[in-house]
């Protein structure tokens, strides 16, 4: 028995171990650098969407990223009585197919979906979040859950809503970089406003690392000093040269950063839009190249990291 559990463990870290260096499939045009970064086109941060008052569309015709594997659907439905309210909401997933990512990958569109503003006719609580085996599976089932969910909702029919703007959202989770057992996501977010995420995820365990997981506590004052120096806003603009009062912050910057990962140039570390800088800054991000982590980094994360820099 003892021997039959340590193999089932063996097959399956091996189904989730990575090739030697990155694979090949990280390294394609859509990729380098790391997808998302370059935010040249804005249509990739309302990927899916459709117009604000469209009552019909095609999805085939929207715009979504072109990278291979990418599955996306989406869900819609209007008032069939007068078309007096329209709800959307569109998926666009890509995940190594591994149980343990595949797990993350549901969880984090479930969670998703209990974050977007939708209406409180619904209730969201009453899905089960499931795991599939591709992305593919995961897409298709949460967006059946919302057809159905949105085709059940009553209809208001009242002169507040007729004709308003489309209630609409979207989620794209998409694989970037691997080292060793750790996976990173990019994620495209919007419903009023857009968001771009990094997520690290260690495939052996499925669980998603913060910046204590990444750094060592005692190193944090020297990691501020580098975040300090590399965030930028959208616009390529330093953090530091926009404060009036620099010396106000301390290293407890970073307990106000939205997330961190690990991504084909260095260490990421953001800040959505207002949480710090104005709206029109959008997010900071600072990107901090390995060779000046080394010895910021915990041994087991620089061991996988830092060996194939």
């Amino acid at each position: 028995m003892k021997h039959s559990a340590i193999l089932s463990l063996f097959f399956l870290l091996a189904a989730c171990a990575p090739e030697a260096g990155v694979p090949a499939d990280y390294d394609q045009p859509w990729n380098v650098p790391t997808f998302g970064l370059r935010q040249a086109d804005e249509r990739l941060y309302y990927f899916g969407q459709i117009g604000a008052w469209d009552r019909e569309f095609v999805e085939d015709t929207l715009f979504y990223p072109d990278i291979p594997g990418l599955y996306h659907r989406s869900a819609y439905h209007c008032c069939p009585a007068d078309t007096c309210y329209a709800d959307y909401l569109t998926l666009a997933l890509r995940c190594p197919g591994c149980k343990s990512l595949l797990r993350w990958l549901g969880n984090r569109v479930c969670s998703f979906l209990g974050e977007v503003p939708i209406p409180s006719e619904y209730s969201w609580e009453s899905v089960t979040c499931k795991y599939f085996t591709s992305a593919e599976e995961t897409c298709d089932y949460y967006i059946d859950c919302m057809a159905e969910m949105y085709a059940g909702k009553a209809c208001p029919h009242n002169d507040a809503a007729m004709g308003g703007m489309n209630n609409q959202a979207g989620l794209l989770l998409v694989d970037c970089w691997r080292a060793g057992s750790l996976c990173t996501f990019c994620e495209v977010a919007w419903d009023y406003r857009p968001k771009l995420s990094y997520r690290t995820v260690d495939s052996r365990t499925g669980r998603e690392l913060k910046l204590e997981d990444f750094v060592l506590e005692s190193k944090y004052g020297e990691l501020y000093k580098k975040v300090k120096f590399y965030l930028k806003n959208e616009h390529g603009e330093r953090w530091v040269d926009q404060l009036l009062e620099p010396e106000v912050y301390d290293e407890s910057l970073l307990t106000l950063a939205n997330g961190c990962a690990l991504i084909r140039e260095g260490f990421i570390i953001y800040y959505y839009p207002y949480n710090i800088g104005c709206g029109a800054d959008g997010e900071y991000t600072a990107v901090i190249p390995y060779a000046e982590m080394a010895g910021l980094l915990k041994p087991g994360i620089a061991r996988q990291v830092l060996s194939g820099c």
